[in-house]
């Protein structure tokens, strides 16, 4: 399959970058950092999770974050949603666009939501109804734990395709497949990617994989040779997943952006803005960053 011209970053640090930091970020420089990722021509983000603030406290001004977005008609800001609560708490701020997050592993799903897969799947199929309600919400799913889980090892490929097919039953048409630990191999990414897509050639996959062993842009290779076109990094490599032990950083969104610029791949992601992002980003959270690009621009020192 010949590689996309064109890739979308959606940038995962306002969530998924800074649920698991040791320190809460305060509202108004996450806010800073969104403007500067928009500056910086990333389109698509996500600005927050509404989840329970006492199980991830990093999120609890989720309802503030998206009551205070900046006007940006071309841009998509999303919101993750996990259960009903959270797609409640969504429409009364206003969101406009969701990720409905669900695990493919019964042990993630435990430790994460406190429910058996299968529950979890009537939840979320009760999550898109309520949404629906609303009209004017646009939906994508985001699959937690899609290649290895940190309770029950490799997910086999038949159970990833039981949660998809449950989504695309569903009606959504734009899933992203997420390795959660940072554990998949190109040769896994490969095989998973080509499954879901003989299975359900109408949909559009995307990825969302950690850096945990060093593999995060030999796997966006890899997506990239299967015709993925939609990747989820995080400003900094910043990132991990509180329920899943062992879960580590992001892939860096200026990493993944300088090696598709270099195979020239366009993102519409200016580099030298976003690097500059980079910068003020370490400066707000006060640790080094765990990205190439930072270490070689000497700001991850």
């Amino acid at each position: 399959m010949a590689m996309p011209e064109v890739v979308t970053i959606t940038d995962v640090a306002l969530r998924d970058g800074l649920q698991n930091h040791p320190h809460t970020v305060p509202t108004d420089v996450k806010l800073d950092l969104l403007a500067r990722l928009l500056a910086a021509g990333v389109t698509t983000l996500e600005a927050g999770s509404f989840v329970h603030p006492g199980l991830v406290p990093q999120m609890a001004d989720a309802d503030d974050i998206f009551s205070r977005l900046p006007t940006a008609p071309e841009a998509s800001l999303m919101a993750l949603v996990p259960n009903l609560r959270g797609a409640e708490r969504a429409l009364a701020a206003g969101v406009k666009s969701v990720r409905i997050v669900l695990s493919c592993s019964e042990g993630h799903s435990r430790a994460n939501t406190n429910r058996s897969v299968s529950e979890g799947i009537a939840e979320t199929r009760a999550v898109v109804e309520k949404l629906r309600e609303a009209g004017d919400v646009r939906l994508t799913g985001a699959l937690a734990t899609v290649f290895v889980c940190p309770f029950d090892g490799i997910v086999p490929v038949e159970q990833v395709d039981r949660v998809v097919g449950a989504l695309v039953d569903m009606g959504l048409n734009d899933i992203s497949l997420s390795d959660t630990l940072g554990k998949a191999d190109p040769a896994h990414v490969e095989k998973v990617v080509t499954a879901m897509q003989d299975r359900y050639p109408d949909i559009t996959f995307g990825l969302h994989l950690h850096n945990t062993y060093g593999m995060g842009l030999a796997n966006v290779l890899a997506g990239l040779r299967q015709g993925i076109a939609q990747f989820d990094a995080a400003l900094g490599g910043i990132g991990g997943c509180p329920f899943a032990p062992g879960a580590a950083g992001n892939i860096a969104t200026e990493d993944v952006v300088f090696m598709l610029q270099s195979m020239g791949i366009e993102t519409g992601i200016d580099m030298v803005a976003l690097s500059l992002a980079a910068a003020d980003l370490q400066r707000a959270l006060g640790t080094p960053l765990d990205s190439a690009v930072s270490r070689a621009l000497g700001w991850a020192a």
